[in-house]
């Protein structure tokens, strides 16, 4: 209390101080639209928590959709549960989609304004992966946040379909830490027998 008073002391009449307070760790997550519904995987997403959906095609932050229901996905059938098909309502948009599928994806777990840009070419962490969205938050040329999609093993890494025939799809979610981007989280996906 006595370093606000002091800070507040200081100030210049006026003036507003601003206090950082200590934030959560980000952990984004990827999801994708496919027509009208919007597929998320990892963890469950929560109530009223905020999807930003960024259409790749036109370079472009659309808004974001506000959770309102969660349930399994019954398309794609993951053992552990790790996709789930969200529906929402729109916050903040400012263009519709420009069509096309695999054109619209999602982030959820950070905070994305309408400065945010999609980063084209953006050259993965490591061979045998594929881009799937690389944003640039802040609009200096740099990739921000990145995820990647490979066909994986049980450990995480990168290999063809497994021996039992089963499918597995690795998405990794990187940050920008100080010059270098920095692998945050792993959402292993395998489809059940």
């Amino acid at each position: 209390m006595l370093v606000l008073t002091a800070v507040a002391a200081n100030a210049s009449p006026g003036k507003v101080v601003r206090i950082e307070r200590p934030r959560a760790a980000a952990i984004p997550h990827f999801c994708g639209m496919f027509g009208t519904e919007v597929i998320c995987v990892g963890p469950p997403p929560a109530i009223d928590e905020h999807i930003t959906l960024v259409d790749t095609r036109a370079n472009t932050v659309l808004g974001e959709l506000r959770v309102e229901s969660v349930a399994d996905s019954t398309e794609f059938q993951m053992c552990p549960k790790s996709m789930y098909k969200v529906t929402g309502s729109p916050i903040g948009f400012s263009a519709q989609p420009s069509g096309g599928a695999g054109t619209v994806f999602g982030v959820r777990g950070i905070r994305v304004d309408a400065r945010a840009r999609v980063v084209r070419n953006a050259q993965p962490p490591r061979d045998n992966v594929s881009v799937e969205l690389a944003l640039d938050l802040d609009e200096d040329g740099a990739t921000d946040v990145m995820i990647t999609q490979y066909a994986c093993d049980a450990s995480g890494n990168p290999s063809m379909i497994g021996q039992s025939g089963r499918a597995r799809i690795c998405f990794d979610s990187y940050l920008r830490r100080g010059h270098q981007l920095e692998r945050v989280v792993q959402d292993v996906l395998q489809q059940c027998l």
